[in-house]
């Protein structure tokens, strides 16, 4: 029989679980924050407290609102997984017996495939056409260091994503060390698996210039202890995810390229896999390249993704484009 346990008495516990089981610090902030959220739901709405007290009517309420709230499937069922996960931790730690498990009937969300457009070769010259602009701009007009350093790192960080299809957590943890003249070793990438990842000469050519401005810039300022990563900030900390992904949109913009496409680092990503489809690639290859665990992983993510090719091709051969008749003009 369930035991008569608060609820965020159990929060904690059930935190450092995940870090025993040696979860990413994303995960575990994730569910953390999704559990204090459903705690606080089914306590205001549902006067719920205690482990023994809560129901899968509660959570399927939980659901419920969370969906009506505006949020997709997809993004709902995020919260599912980290329900579910709290209520295995509870059954395996013998807090619960196995049919007391609310979450065990509970049904995933069938979430809409939603088809994903990425970047245009066009687009990608047009930003980096603009960091390159701005990085000649400084240059000659003598800037400072910081606005130099700024525009080659910004223009380095673009270069890598489009040449690697790194997730932009993978960008933002490289060192100097994961670097050789053949290509980046990504050490402890998603679900923990190091992989290797060829990179061109022009993406090394611009290390050498990055690595140039950066150490004139932080020998210019003797007092900061940088960290041991390549992309930093000004104070010579670790440049984090959401510091990229607001430097990518904000190039994008001012870059003028097509509005209708998620300006974000993980559409390099995509962009990435749709060139090297394009360049013949296997899927085999791009399951190594982009760091699946599984082939099924790549076919899922292939399967969201507008292929320019495919849509090319059926535009070539289109049945009423082929027929040459005059009633279809």
């Amino acid at each position: 029989m369930a035991e008569k346990i608060a609820l965020l008495e159990l929060l904690p516990e059930f935190t450092f679980t995940d870090k025993a089981r040696g979860l990413s610090a994303g995960t575990i902030a994730k569910h953390k924050k999704v559990l204090s959220v459903f705690f606080k739901f089914i306590n205001s709405n549902h006067q719920v407290m205690y482990l023994n007290e809560v129901k899968l009517f509660h959570v399927r309420s939980f659901v419920v609102d969370q969906l009506e709230s505006g949020l997709t499937e997809s993004y709902v069922n995020t919260f599912i997984r980290s329900i579910r996960a709290f209520f295995v931790f509870c059954e395996n730690e013998g807090y619960i017996d196995h049919t007391e498990n609310p979450c065990t009937r509970l049904k995933w969300l069938k979430e809409q495939k939603k088809v994903i457009k990425a970047y245009s070769d066009t687009d990608v010259k047009k930003m980096l056409k603009y960091v390159y602009d701005q990085t000649r701009v400084h240059q000659k007009n003598n800037k400072g260091l910081a606005s130099r350093y700024f525009a080659e790192r910004d223009r380095f960080i673009l270069m890598t994503l489009a040449d690697t299809g790194l997730r932009v957590s993978e960008l933002c943890n490289l060192t100097d060390a994961t670097f050789n003249e053949s290509g980046i070793t990504v050490v402890r990438g998603k679900g923990k698996k190091d992989r290797f990842m060829y990179t061109s000469a022009i993406l090394m050519k611009q290390k050498m210039k990055y690595d140039r401005i950066k150490k004139q810039y932080f020998e210019a300022k003797p007092t900061i202890k940088c960290q041991d990563y390549v992309f930093l900030t000004k104070d010579g900390n670790r440049i984090t995810v959401d510091m990229v992904q607001r430097s990518i949109k904000k190039i994008g913009k001012l870059a003028g390229i097509d509005e209708t496409v998620r300006c974000s680092p993980h559409t390099f990503r995509h962009y990435f896999t749709q060139a090297q489809i394009a360049n013949g690639a296997s899927i085999y290859t791009l399951q190594k390249l982009l760091g699946h665990s599984s082939v099924k992983t790549t076919e899922i993510y292939l399967a969201s993704l507008q292929n320019h090719i495919i849509l090319d091709e059926g535009k070539d051969t289109s049945p009423l484009m082929n027929i040459g008749s005059r009633y279809t003009t």
